[in-house]
Order: structure tokens, then C-alpha cells, then sequence
């Protein structure tokens, strides 16, 4: 699948834990262009898992994506988004620089999230939270449009996510 992305954008990533986000966004973007929640509570606590710093993270997150806004740097936000309201915050970022907003959203079946997760010696959340996140991302992706992305790209398995393009336009 080609997905068109414009030379200026703000790009949200959507996924559950372990569905490759950010190995999506590295083989995509440039690594200065990817803000992933993860990278900036390491930043803080010296643990990406570290959830206690996850509000301080966002706010460094969006605080750096409006530095690179302003200087006209594309920003590709890597965070779960299954939830609204972090939706909404990419949205108001990009609309408070007139940018468009494109979501692409990486839906990798339950099965093979949980393996994943399992996997990940980094990581290992309890199931119950990889399930959650895959419920949110289900109930989400239909309403992606009428939230007010330009434009909404739904990536379905690891075929389509691998042979993703990405053409800046």
C-alpha cells in the first residue's frame, strides 16, 4: 500500500503495544522526525516502561514537537492513540500550525501482539493491557475520519505493515 504523506505534516502512529510502531516509524522517518512517548519516559526515568512519568513525557514530547513545528520539521508522534483524547492532542498540535494530521494505524492480530509482548525482554506487560489497547484500537478506527484527520491509512497484519511505501508529496 502507497500512503501519500504531505512534505509538511503531522503524522500520529496508532497501535497496541508490540504492533511495530516504531520499527515503522525508523524505516519510514528520519529517527529526529519520530517522537515516541516511549523514547521520552526513558528520557526521564531511565525506563521507557516507566508509566509514573508518562504525563511529564507527553508534555516533553509535544513541547519538542512544537520546537521542530516552528522551525517547519516534520514530527511523526509514536504513541498508542488509542484513546481520544491523545488523538485530539495531535490533532490540536497539527491544526495550531495549520498542518495536515495523517494517522496511520497498525493493526496486528491479538494472537501475535501477545506473543510479541511475551517476547520483549524490554517490556512485558501483563495481557489483559495488550487487550485493552487492541479493544481501544477497534473501536477507534472508525471514527478516525470524523475526528478530523486528513487523511487515515489502517495498515491490516504484518504483510500490509512490511510492505507499506511512504511517498512525501
Amino acid at each position: 500500500m502507497k500512503l501519500e504523506i504531505p512534505e509538511k505534516a503531522v503524522i500520529m502512529l496508532m497501535g497496541c503495544t508490540s504492533s511495530g510502531k516504531t520499527s515503522f516509524a525508523l524505516k519510514h522517518f528520519k529517527k529526529t522526525e519520530v517522537l515516541s512517548s516511549d523514547a521520552f519516559r526513558e528520557m526521564i526515568a531511565d525506563d521507557e516502561n516507566d508509566q509514573s512519568v508518562t504525563k511529564d513525557a507527553f508534555a516533553l514530547l509535544y513541547h519538542t514537537a512544537r520546537l521542530r513545528l516552528k522551525k517547519g520539521k516534520r514530527c511523526v508522534i509514536d504513541a498508542t492513540n488509542t484513546q481520544a483524547f491523545a488523538r485530539r492532542q495531535v490533532l490540536k498540535l497539527a491544526w495550531s500550525f495549520d498542518l495536515p494530521c495523517i494517522a496511520i494505524v497498525l493493526v496486528v492480530d491479538e494472537e501475535m501482539l501477545l506473543d510479541r509482548n511475551r517476547m520483549r525482554k524490554d517490556r512485558g506487560y501483563p495481557d489483559y493491557v495488550v487487550k485493552r489497547h487492541l479493544r481501544k484500537l477497534n473501536e477507534s478506527v472508525s471514527v478516525l475520519g470524523e475526528e478530523g484527520f486528513n487523511s487515515v491509512y489502517v495498515l491490516n497484519g504484518v504483510n500490509e505493515i512490511d510492505g507499506a511505501e511512504i511517498i512525501i508529496s
